[in-house]
């Protein structure tokens, strides 16, 4: 009912009636009052919400997706821990107490619950990444499916899924010896930089209009830097009243 999952679900509402056709597909041209943004940047999730919308006709008017996709994300963090921990040891007694710890964690609990941003519950992109690199996954359709997942979900999790991509890739050419194995770390990070360009150009990242404003309170104005409470009142007004 507040914070960033209300704003997520006004994003959804306004998506689910956008045409079907669309170019870009996650664009939502009347969104607000004569307003254009994508969905992703509405705080919405493209990943769960793009394929919901081509089903919208089935779904009632009050669909929400959120408890749905807060269960997938407790599921797919046990699922990657655990991945990551059995590369440590084989006792399934410890693996089910170290994931559940992961499950558990604070850090994770509290940016869906405390911060009402489901989005950042995708924690599991990270151990995925993680997993990819501890146990030198060098597979380049794997890590640009991982890239592309991050960006329907969230561009924070993108850049930090390039950031491990990156740090993947330097330890690969500072530690291998093989001229093969360098060239095919570095095509990794080629393929993944080009997959990101791509991803925010079909998710409508390039498509918002030029001088875009905020509005009320976020609104920037040349009365910004000495008082931001009033940025959402008219600069020249301020000017007038005070000569008055």
């Amino acid at each position: 009912s507040s914070g960033d999952t209300a704003a997520g679900q006004v994003a959804w509402n306004y998506f689910r009636h956008t045409s079907l056709g669309q170019w870009p597909p996650t664009l939502i041209p009347n969104y607000g009052v004569g307003w254009s943004t994508y969905f992703t940047g509405a705080g919405g999730n493209v990943l769960v919400g793009l394929p919901l919308k081509y089903l919208s006709f089935l779904l009632p008017s009050d669909f929400q997706y959120v408890g749905i996709w807060t269960v997938t994300c407790f599921a797919l963090q046990g699922f990657f821990a655990a991945k990551i921990i059995n590369l440590y040891t084989t006792s399934k007694a410890l693996v089910v107490v170290f994931a559940a710890n992961f499950i558990i964690a604070p850090v994770f609990i509290f940016r869906i619950g405390m911060m009402t941003h489901p989005q950042l519950g995708a924690q599991w992109i990270l151990l995925c990444a993680i997993f990819f690199f501890l146990s030198q996954n060098k597979k380049i359709w794997q890590w640009v499916l991982l890239v592309a997942v991050s960006h329907c979900v969230e561009l924070y999790m993108s850049a930090m899924v390039l950031l491990i991509i990156f740090g993947f890739v330097a330890s690969q050419a500072f530690s291998s010896k093989r001229r093969q194995e360098v060239i095919h770390s570095v095509k990794i990070l080629l393929a993944s930089c080009v997959c990101s360009f791509v991803s925010l150009w079909v998710l409508g990242f390039f498509s918002l209009p030029a001088g875009v404003k905020g509005d009320g309170f976020f609104r920037f104005g040349a009365t910004t830097l000495f008082d931001p409470r009033i940025s959402g009142v008219s600069s020249a007004s301020l000017v007038f009243n005070s000569l008055t």
